[in-house]
């Protein structure tokens, strides 16, 4: 991990709310576990509505947006002409964890120290 990382997205995102995946693929599963141990990050339900990163993000339409299809969430391409494939998102995946309102993270050198 990096606690680096993790107060990077912070300070990049304000207070983030971002998908699992997303916590994964930016700080790593060790990272996020630690984190949540350590009540930096509370997990909250991706919904239909919701939005889900892109790997080109930049135009109308980005990131992707979610919606239901055929009782799945899909995260589909908002562009008009479309950019990014569909992702199905997994149902180990259908979660944001967001960083905990009212965390001190001056203290974060100290806090949830996952190597």
């Amino acid at each position: 991990m990096t606690v680096e990382r993790f107060l990077e997205l912070v300070e990049r995102h304000g207070s983030p709310a971002l998908p699992l995946a997303t916590w994964r693929a930016e700080v790593g599963e060790r990272t996020v576990q630690a984190l949540r141990r350590a009540g930096w990050l509370e997990s909250r339900p991706l919904l239909p509505g919701g939005w889900f990163p892109c790997p080109s993000p930049g135009g109308d339409g980005c990131p992707r947006r979610l919606v239901e299809l055929r009782g799945e969430i899909v995260a589909v391409c908002g562009q008009e002409i479309e950019q990014c494939a569909d992702v199905v998102i997994a149902d180990a995946d259908a979660e944001v964890l967001a960083a905990t309102p009212g965390i001190d993270l001056r203290d974060a050198g100290s806090g949830a120290g996952a190597g």
